[in-house]
């Protein structure tokens, strides 16, 4: 069994990598960032190390023997529409002079934006685990951290997959397929998991 405890903000450099090496031959990230592996992981690196401080609460993480094998970040509710400075300090590492891979950011981001609920809802992502420990309960020890605290406020969540498994995997936990589309050839999942409208408890 992994240790489930939130991540400190002195270790989000090291959760930036394990995402990116986790989530490099994601689908929808070969689809924005070409077919060439180490520039997919040297992007999603920049990205992540971008994003992480800029989210609302610390991510949960999972650790075996002091390492670090598993990243479940999220955003609470009302958070996750970033402000315009915001939205600048994530896509300035990411400026290139490929105008083409700029294009398809843009199209995968606005593709996910218009699916994300109106209503009050928490926003799970990005989910990952270490290569050399899936399949070994850790993304699950994740998940049911992340619902353990949904459940205790009664709140709605949302998330956005690419892989069918992902799916079957969150599906276990309560999520629901609201929405399926391609987005640059990439069928995605956008995933509800309902609130049970319980008042709201103070969480961590």
């Amino acid at each position: 069994m992994a240790e489930i405890r939130d991540l400190h903000a002195i270790q989000y450099p090291v959760a930036a990598k394990l995402l990116a090496l986790a989530m490099r031959d994601d689908p929808m990230h070969e689809a924005v960032f070409g077919h060439r592996a180490h520039r997919r992981f040297s992007q999603l690196d920049r990205f992540f190390s971008a994003l992480l401080p800029l989210m609302d609460s610390a991510p949960l993480s999972a650790w075996e023997a002091g390492r670090l094998v598993g990243v479940a970040s999220y955003f609470r509710p009302g958070a996750c529409w970033l402000s315009m400075p915001s939205q600048i300090r994530i896509a300035y590492p990411l400026l290139s002079l490929n105008i083409a891979e700029l294009w398809r950011l843009w199209r995968w981001l606005h593709a996910s934006g218009r699916h994300d609920p109106k209503e009050c809802h928490w926003h799970l992502g990005p989910v990952a685990v270490d290569a050399n420990c899936q399949r070994r309960g850790v993304g699950s020890q994740l998940l049911q951290a992340f619902c353990a605290r949904l459940d205790a406020c009664g709140e709605a969540a949302f998330l956005e997959t690419d892989k069918p498994e992902s799916v079957r995997f969150y599906a276990r936990s309560g999520f629901e397929v609201t929405a399926t589309a391609k987005v640059l050839g990439v069928t995605n999942w956008w995933m509800n998991r309902p609130g049970n409208m319980s008042p709201c408890k103070e969480i961590r």
